[in-house]
């Protein structure tokens, strides 16, 4: 309301309307005065009021729609009234943390006391400085990681510091600026007032959080604590203005008596006023260092557990894929989704395992397996399926092993099959160098993937399907075969839905289950062409459509590089350039 009667003020435009005339007089009037009033219950999202006994002797409450019950009073009123109220927030990256200690355990047995990680640790000092802290708790935006690397930030203090520059308004006010161009020794650190400097120092001069303006509120203006507080809280945006008046005057009064006067008595002023609205909170600071600190510590030791859990958490300040590019600069492998290795989660496995290298050197490098949750259209159903039956009966030898043994439909096994997460399965061959039987569908196969496979019933039937030595191997839990292409997988599947179809599976079948129990399929044909495996270019195409992030390479790969040093080469190229 007030913007429109400014804009009637002010606009030429506008001077012609009648608003001193009635009713509209009136009309503006009445609007103003309901222009402050409440004009639903809103609820505090994560405000919570405490008391030493029940809330209902001391504050009118009611139940919100959602049925929670709340206050009538806004927070103003309530904390007038002397009550305590918290904000409690929830927060994605302590489950980060748990996800991360987990990984580490199940990857290297080492179970690691997050509280007891030292505080001073050259590999995480060294990633500080750097600003390598992509998916660090509260450092990891390219502002902050910025920062970091302009003040070579190492220790908890440091870090600490900097979670208070970045703030918006440390920048408006020009704290972050002004700091560093102490850090750097490119002006003398200067203090208002001698008996500041105790207050100042350990942030070079600048007034960085809010219990320093507290502090000067109290030293230079003889405030108390409760005063300095109100100056903290309501800033320059008091609502009473005979108050901020007052806690001026006595301000200034007592800043003079130290022997400030003129300008820099008003400076004074000015930045305990103007700092007290956008300054942090030195403990809020304090902690979040201390826990970013230590998340540091996981990701510059135990990078490949640490990604892995950040990208199963979804806590992080980007996309899942940056995380995934993040992996890969820091040299770790990444691996597709698979069937029978992937977990719903990302997870680690050895690289040598992963790579079938035996080399002893490559043991101890982990590589990132993308976990199943991150194919899309995957229901959480089919996940848990996928697991539980590769628990029960061990890994599955062929895709037509996996379509008995899971119920899904047809798009999830498409999906699977286009991203790759078939790829080191192994597949039914028209060879006739080994022979394997292997249960119908009705011949006591589980009804659900929870259930384990009953034993097959007197006369049930057994087909007999033709496989390569390699092949039944592999099924027996021997050598993997060489992968069929995708496209070759994509036929198979389209076999194998049309042998469901004519079987009657359609109508007699569980919803997604190729197999219903009471049909016989009929063989399913092998005669497969050898059709090529897909470009590179159309493998990244399904894996940003179905993943969502990039693993064979990168889009911007295929572009033609005619000597220029990417953002990523510039410190390799800045090394060869000085030597």
């Amino acid at each position: 309301m007030r913007e429109i009667l400014e804009a009637i003020r002010v606009l030429p435009q506008c001077r012609a309307l009648p608003a001193g005339e009635e009713p509209w007089r009136t009309i503006l009037a009445v609007a103003e005065r309901l222009d402050e009033a409440p004009r639903h219950m809103g609820i505090h999202p994560c405000g919570t009021v405490i008391a030493p006994g029940a809330l209902s002797a001391l504050v009118p409450l009611e139940k919100a729609t959602k049925g929670i019950v709340v206050t009538q009073y806004d927070m103003n009123a309530v904390e007038a009234l002397g009550l305590v109220k918290m904000d409690l927030l929830g927060q994605r990256g302590l489950t980060t943390i748990s996800l991360a200690l987990a990984n580490i355990e199940r990857s290297t047995g080492r179970k690691i006391d997050f509280d007891a990680i030292p505080e001073r640790d050259a590999p995480t000092a060294a990633m500080l400085a750097a600003g390598r802290t992509m998916g660090v708790f509260q450092i990891e935006s390219p502002g902050m990681r910025g920062l970091l690397r302009l003040m070579r930030a190492r220790t908890m203090d440091e870090l600490s510091i900097a979670l208070a520059l970045i703030r918006p308004g440390a920048s408006e006010y020009g704290a972050k600026e002004t700091f560093l161009r102490r850090l750097r020794r490119q002006e003398p650190v200067r203090y208002p007032h001698p008996s500041l400097e105790p207050i100042l120092k350990e942030t070079l001069g600048v007034c960085v959080y809010q219990e320093q303006v507290m502090q000067i509120a109290q030293v230079a203006g003889s405030l108390s604590l409760a005063e300095a507080d109100l100056v903290r809280r309501a800033s320059a945006k008091f609502a009473d203005q005979r108050e901020r008046a007052r806690l001026r005057a006595k301000f200034l009064k007592a800043a003079a008596r130290l022997g400030l006067s003129g300008d820099k008595l008003e400076d004074v002023w000015q930045m305990v006023e103007k700092f007290a609205g956008f300054g942090f909170c030195k403990a809020h600071a304090a902690t979040y260092a201390d826990l970013a600190y230590r998340i540091a510590y996981l990701k510059a030791h135990y990078p490949a557990e640490f990604l892995a859990a950040m990208c199963s958490s979804g806590a992080g300040f980007y996309h899942v894929s940056a995380y995934v590019e993040e992996a890969k600069r820091w040299g770790i492998p990444v691996l597709l989704p698979s069937v029978n290795h992937s977990a719903a989660e990302y997870t680690t496995e050895p690289f040598a395992a992963a790579a079938g290298n035996g080399n002893a050197a490559a043991k101890e490098k982990k590589a990132l397996r993308i976990g199943l949750i991150q194919v899309r259209g995957l229901r959480t159903e089919t996940i848990a399926a996928i697991v539980a039956a590769r628990e029960r009966a061990g890994n599955y030898g062929s895709l037509e092993d996996f379509l008995r043994r899971v119920p899904a439909n047809r798009d999830e096994l498409t999906a699977l099959i286009k991203c790759g997460a078939f790829d080191d399965v192994p597949e039914i061959s028209g060879s006739e160098n080994d022979t394997a039987a292997v249960p119908t569908a009705g011949a006591g196969l589980p009804a659900s993937p929870g259930q384990a496979p009953p034993s097959a019933p007197t006369g049930a039937t057994r087909r007999t399907v033709t496989l390569s030595g390699t092949c039944s191997a592999a099924l027996r839990g021997g050598t993997s075969m060489q992968p069929t292409t995708r496209p070759m997988r994509l036929w198979q599947l389209h076999l194998a839905l049309s042998t469901r179809a004519a079987a009657g599976g359609k109508s007699a079948a569980r919803p997604g289950n190729l197999f219903p129990g009471n049909a016989q399929p009929r063989e399913v044909a092998t005669a497969i062409p050898p059709l090529a495996e897909y470009d590179r270019d159309q493998r990244l195409a399904y894996e940003q459509e179905i993943l969502e992030v990039s693993v064979s390479g990168h889009p911007l790969d295929r572009i033609q590089r005619n000597g220029e040093v990417w953002s990523n080469e510039l410190g390799r190229a800045g090394m060869r350039a000085r030597q």
